[in-house]
């Protein structure tokens, strides 16, 4: 008989929270995309019915006002930051808002240019990206279509200060605090209470906090300060050099 040999292979835990970043980042840009392609098509398919029914001058409304409101929205972002890659992602939540038939605004006196060299962007992206879709979600199943989320943004000060408004059902008190649990949700639907513990995660990585609290007249309003100049221990700037290579 012959003798069978077994591999045992370990990893650390560390190494696995970095590929499941990465691949919950990927997830994102590749939806960003999927969402805007969507949106895209979508409104394609109506202005070229309108044009075979001969509804031309219809079908010049739709044109003006898709251009206007999407022009809009980026003469908004371009006024708020000039780093590419957040205005970037938030365009993309924009499609992706539009495409659940909902409106993601954000706050005309926001401003957020003065962004640290160091500070990881898709860190960033991934905190802000994955504080927009769960505002999303959340105003969706409780607002229903129409419904809106603001966002936000300073950079004035020593921090950089992102807020999130949803119309959603609110979080009860005693549950404020294991919203950020992972695993934890309120959905019977697997695969969710991810993000927002990945959002904890990324933000105290950067040495950042990040609070929850009711927002008027209802709904909630998630804060996260990142300090400028990023407060990390030795092990989490090891842990963000390997995220970077």
């Amino acid at each position: 008989m012959k003798s069978q040999e077994v591999v045992s292979s370990f990893r650390l835990k560390n190494e696995v929270d970095l590929v499941s970043r990465k691949l919950t980042r990927i997830q994102q840009y590749a939806d960003s995309l999927r969402s805007q392609s969507h949106e895209y098509n979508n409104k394609l398919h109506t202005i070229a019915g309108l044009i075979q029914i001969g509804a031309v001058e219809q079908a010049l409304k739709v044109i003006g006002q898709e251009t206007s409101s999407h022009q809009s929205f980026i003469q908004t972002i371009m006024k708020a930051t000039s780093d590419s890659i957040l205005a970037g992602c938030l365009l993309g939540k924009y499609n992706r808002a539009r495409e659940l038939n909902l409106e993601l605004a954000i706050d005309d006196d926001s401003q957020m240019s003065d962004i640290p060299a160091s500070l990881p962007r898709e860190q960033l992206v991934s905190i802000l990206g994955n504080l927009i879709d769960n505002a999303l979600e959340a105003t969706l199943r409780h607002h229903g279509s129409g419904g809106m989320v603001l966002l936000s943004m300073s950079d004035l000060g020593k921090e950089l200060i992102f807020e999130v408004n949803d119309q959603g059902p609110g979080i009860a008190e005693g549950e404020q605090d294991k919203i950020f649990t992972r695993g934890y949700t309120t959905k019977d639907v697997e695969g969710h209470g991810i993000g927002l513990h990945l959002v904890k995660q990324l933000t105290e990585h950067l040495g950042g906090i990040i609070t929850v609290e009711p927002a008027e007249p209802s709904g909630s309003r998630f804060t996260v300060y990142i300090p400028k100049s990023l407060r990390r221990s030795d092990n989490a700037t090891k842990h963000g050099q390997e995220e970077q290579q």
